[in-house]
């Protein structure tokens, strides 16, 4: 009997194969669409037909398997047929994450080596095809095509240890999974950007992702120098995969935390081999003369102020945000200005004279944003909260850092961008507590667009506006969401999370 798959009738394998070595136990192997299952045959039996099993039983997850080898056995007649999986593991002290497990499989079914391997091989291009989601053709046999990576690694990220995540951790996963890689290691600030601006979009669209082994800085990088391109269009549409390996990391945060995974380098490094192309939110941004691309945040007042001078902590990773924050806590400084926002149920006409593209040719068009010269007024829908505030936050996803869960509603294509906001009459110790875990003390708006009109006379105190993190002009800005113009790859949410999670003996 078997299963419809990819169009194909992929038949129910099953065979009797050795575990761990040419000479270690015979285990009934049966492979279907979901599991592979082994069960340990009954040692009394190993030679008789229709032998009973034991209660030895194993199963791998096929949803947990990133890659498969066929070798040969150098002394014997015997191929060996290797499956890699990444289940997850619950430790008894620590943190949930994936950890690499082991299936050898030795196959003595026939007499010579060739005819082994070609069991092998069937069996290799099975799993795969499953794996990869691709058709299953018992005729021809062919595996599924290979994968192309380029791998933007930042050594200068967070506290400088992009790179050894990427060779102790991605690059072996990466292997196992059969992925060709290109990579490239950064050596300043803009090459990611103008990398992307001048790559060859014949070479783009042979990418299966580009894979960003740094922080939300270089993510920024990656996709305005798309948008920068004249084909954007088309250079928009490559998928962008992240390894946490900056201080923020806000980006792999919400996809992971999307597909219910735990945030680590070893499951981002899987859902970049298991996941699957996925639309993403980004915005226009403008300020003055000048238009950006977001995929995450525009921040003013307090979070901006950590952001930037979060700097000079850099050598203490994910923690500087944490001491750039209790510094801003004690001078607690409160800004003046107008927030405008556009609620998701309002209506709108279109603006003509609205930010397009900046002299940059076809880019798309913030039909919402009037000119950044224009006045806002209640009744042309928008709606306006004015005087001292804290802080504010547009934000898309859920996450701007792994401590901080700011929009637990977003989701990486829904069209809206929170604003979140805390007013100049709120105390230290409440804006602690929404910094600690409680964002839910933060006010908080569905919007289709925000408009920040920051004081700027004389003598008014100035905070810093950042955007993705990264410093822009400081002045009246305003934004603009383009559901799923961005594409990243991310895992499905299976049943609240992926795979099975094993527990520690």
């Amino acid at each position: 009997r078997g299963v419809l798959f990819g169009g194909f009738m992929l038949h129910v394998l099953t065979a009797r194969f050795r575990l761990g070595s040419r000479v270690g136990p015979l285990h009934d192997v049966r492979l279907t669409e979901e599991r592979i299952n082994l069960t340990k045959v009954n040692d009394r039996a190993d030679n008789l037909a229709g032998s009973q099993a034991d209660s030895s039983r194993e199963t791998t997850t096929l949803a947990d398997v990133v890659g498969v080898k066929l070798c040969r056995d150098d002394r014997s007649p015997a191929a060996c047929l290797r499956i890699y999986s990444y289940p997850r593991r619950k430790p008894r002290w620590g943190k949930e994450d994936r950890s690499r497990r082991e299936i050898g499989l030795f196959i003595c079914l026939e007499e010579n080596q060739d005819g082994n391997m070609a069991i092998g091989g069937r069996w290799k291009c099975a799993v795969l095809s499953i794996v990869r989601g691709c058709p299953f053709d018992p005729e021809s046999l062919a595996l599924p095509p290979l994968r192309k990576f380029l791998v933007l690694v930042n050594p200068a990220s967070g506290s400088g240890k992009a790179r050894k995540i990427y060779n102790d951790l991605v690059h072996p996963m990466f292997e196992l999974a059969e992925i060709n890689e290109d990579v490239i290691v950064t050596e300043r600030a803009g090459q990611s950007r103008e990398l992307m601006q001048s790559i060859d979009i014949e070479e783009l669209k042979t990418l299966a992702a580009v894979v960003i082994v740094s922080g939300d800085g270089l993510v920024n990088e990656v996709v305005n120098g798309l948008m920068d391109r004249k084909d954007w269009e088309t250079a928009i549409q490559t998928p962008i995969a992240v390894i946490p390996g900056g201080s923020g990391n806000a980006l792999v945060c919400s996809v992971l935390y999307a597909a219910g995974e735990p945030i680590t380098p070893t499951c981002a490094a899987f859902a970049a081999i298991r996941g699957q192309t996925t639309p993403i939110d980004l915005a226009t941004v403008q300020t003055g003369d000048k238009i950006h691309y977001c995929f995450l945040s525009l921040s003013w007042g307090l979070t901006a102020d950590v952001d930037i001078n979060s700097e000079r902590y850099r050598f203490l990773g994910n923690s500087r945000f944490t001491v750039s924050f209790l510094s801003q806590l004690v001078s607690y400084p409160k800004y003046r200005a107008q927030l405008y926002y556009l609620p998701i149920d309002a209506a709108v006409p279109e603006h003509d004279t609205g930010t397009s593209d900046g002299g940059q040719g076809d880019k798309p068009r913030a039909h919402l944003l009037p000119s950044l010269s224009d006045s806002l007024s209640e009744n042309s829908g928008w709606k306006c909260i004015a005087g001292e505030f804290i802080c504010v936050v547009a934000v898309m996803l859920t996450h701007l850092s792994p401590d901080l869960h700011v929009a637990p509603d977003a989701t990486l294509s829904g069209g809206v961008v929170y604003v979140a906001f805390t007013q100049g009459n709120v105390s230290r110790r409440m804006t602690l507590k929404a910094f600690s875990g409680h964002p839910e003390v933060m006010q908080i708006f569905p919007a289709k667009a925000v408009r920040l009109e920051p004081d700027v006379s004389d003598g008014a105190r100035r905070s810093y506006m950042v955007m993705d993190g990264e410093r822009i002009d400081y002045g009246a800005v305003q934004l603009q969401v383009h559901q799923g113009l961005g594409h990243v790859i991310a895992l499905a949410r299976l049943n609240g999370s992926q795979g099975n999670v094993e527990s520690a003996n």
